[in-house]
């Protein structure tokens, strides 16, 4: 089964499109968490079992649970062992580099966090994302269109007639035609109209 199939699969067995993010900001965390052994786990664990029947995938950010440094490692990936197996977990990493360190990073996501997918900065190009793409069972949602305010600077040059973000889709679709069932983009949903373009792409 590839990502993509995978995905579909959730979204119409809980008739859902709802990606639910786990981001334990240790100082927002409740206070019912706080007096366990592993707040960040029984977070994590709280929003799972609440939400399981409720979304089509789960998007943990990287980064508040490497902040905690090994524990929190450790944490995220028996978070990710417990997601219910048909529910894709996208690791919001924003991963990329050149080929041999790209390969580790994605090692560390699909084999030792056990992630079905990762987010990818696409700016090195296909060598720098092609490790990701190693298996059709994991894939990546590349950088297209990004919410922060400052996005434009970057994402809006163009490339020949077409905007950066709309280069990234139509690199996206090359890709996924070669690694199928693999590709997806990251389109931020407070620009609408890149949004609706980004989807006829």
């Amino acid at each position: 089964m590839t990502l993509i199939e995978k995905l579909t699969a959730a979204q119409r067995a809980n008739n859902s499109w709802l990606c639910v993010g786990l981001d334990p900001a240790p100082e927002q965390l409740p206070e019912a968490v706080q007096t366990y052994d592993d707040p960040l786990l029984a977070f994590g664990y709280a929003i799972v079992e609440a939400t399981a029947d409720l979304v089509c995938a789960y998007k943990p950010n990287l980064a508040f649970w490497l902040a905690e440094g090994p524990a929190g490692l450790r944490a995220l990936r028996d978070l990710i062992a417990g997601i219910p197996e048909h529910l894709p977990v996208i690791l919001d990493a924003k991963f990329n580099d050149v080929g041999h360190t790209a390969a580790a990073y994605a090692r560390a996501a699909f084999e030792t966090l056990g992630a079905d997918a990762v987010t990818v900065n696409p700016y090195l190009g296909l060598d720098g994302v092609r490790p990701f793409l190693s298996g059709a069972e994991h894939g990546i949602f590349l950088l297209a269109r990004t919410s922060n305010p400052s996005a434009r600077d970057l994402q809006d040059q163009l490339v020949g007639e077409r905007a950066l973000y709309e280069e990234i889709a139509r690199l996206a679709e090359g890709w996924d035609a070669e690694y199928a069932g693999t590709c997806g983009l990251v389109v931020g949903a407070t620009y609408p109209e890149e949004l609706f373009l980004l989807r006829e792409i």
